[in-house]
């Protein structure tokens, strides 16, 4: 895990994230006891036009 800190920027709070992953989307969310959690945004797999193949 990599620490990261809060800051408040005007009147938000804002999380600073390391350099390395500039430039990645991610999507947040809040638990019910609180913690927010962040995870990498990845395609949607029902937008695509390839089939779905069930492996045997």
């Amino acid at each position: 895990m990599i620490p990261v800190v809060s800051r408040k920027v005007a009147n938000s709070i804002s999380l600073a994230i390391p350099k390395q992953y500039a430039g990645v989307e991610y999507l947040s969310y809040k638990t019910k006891n609180g913690s927010i959690i962040s995870s990498s945004k990845i395609a949607n797999p029902f937008e695509s036009d390839i089939t779905f193949q069930k492996k045997s």
